[in-house]
């Protein structure tokens, strides 16, 4: 049973993560759009009529007004990702707590939800994964695995090792399609940015990915995502978008490290 200073610490939790869920509301959609994310005022984008405090919390509006802008009744763009972007961010918050309290791993965990979700959802929508939310998370990752193993050199192997088994299965997929020319073109001097060609933004993400997780989850990552897409593709593969399930794998597997040795545990059976 959860006493009063549990259930106030849940409160305080909530509003945690109703106001990083508004901010990332703000993010999924201006971030896309070339706007500034940070800075410039909430506001309405059919009336340009300035948000007020209660208008920042998609799960309220959404309910109270029905998705609508309260001052010029336009329906707002994208009004039930809103809702369920700040939904799982609040419910996100609210299982780190449960799970780890108020404390430094509450801190980077909660700032991996935010971040993760904001990729997840812009990558789900745009299809797209933003260079600058690529660098957030890998921030996080370097401080988060540094906090854990007390060295550097963890994130650092980890990261490397990814990145590379990034490149190998980039230039597998390619080699399949017959496009080898194209699986090996970071090989190839450029002018440009030689790993800004097709399919480099997922080989980034793994290495970051690896930044945040020890070999053998790493390992264990890659054998659940790869099954869930393979199914995935076989389902709806006009719908898989393939950085959206490798977020959400990542902060599972941060979060619940634990279910790496579940899913250990049920292969052996296997």
């Amino acid at each position: 049973m959860f006493n009063h200073t549990d259930l106030f610490s849940i409160f305080i939790t909530i509003i945690m993560g109703l106001g990083w869920g508004s901010f990332s509301t703000m993010a999924t959609y201006r971030i896309p759009r070339g706007m500034p994310w940070i800075g410039d005022k909430p506001r309405c984008f059919e009336c340009k009529h300035e948000l007020n405090i209660i208008d920042y919390f998609s799960i309220l509006s959404y309910f109270i007004w029905n998705g609508t802008c309260r001052y010029c009744k336009s329906k707002y763009e994208c009004s039930i990702s809103y809702f369920l972007t700040e939904l799982l961010i609040t419910a996100g918050f609210v299982l780190c707590y449960m799970k780890y309290n108020f404390g430094d791993m509450f801190v980077l965990l909660t700032l991996l939800i935010v971040a993760g979700t904001i990729l997840a959802v812009v990558d789900a929508e745009h299809k797209k994964i933003p260079a600058k939310i690529l660098i957030s998370v890998l921030l996080i990752g370097a401080v988060y695995r540094t906090f854990l193993d007390q060295t550097f050199y963890g994130a650092l192997y980890g990261g490397i090792a990814a990145g590379i088994a990034g490149l190998a299965i980039r230039h597998v997929y390619f080699l399949i399609k017959g496009q080898n020319n194209i699986g090996r073109d970071y090989t190839v001097w450029q002018h440009g940015d030689r790993f800004a060609g097709p399919g480099f933004d997922y080989v980034k993400l793994l290495a970051i990915i690896g930044v945040f997780l020890p070999f053998i989850h790493l390992g264990i990552f890659l054998i659940t995502v790869g099954s869930i897409c393979l199914l995935w593709q076989l389902i709806s593969p006009k719908t898989l978008r393939l950085g959206t399930v490798m977020t959400g794998g990542l902060v599972l597997f941060t979060v619940y490290p634990e279910v790496t040795d579940n899913i250990i545990h049920i292969l052996s059976f296997l």
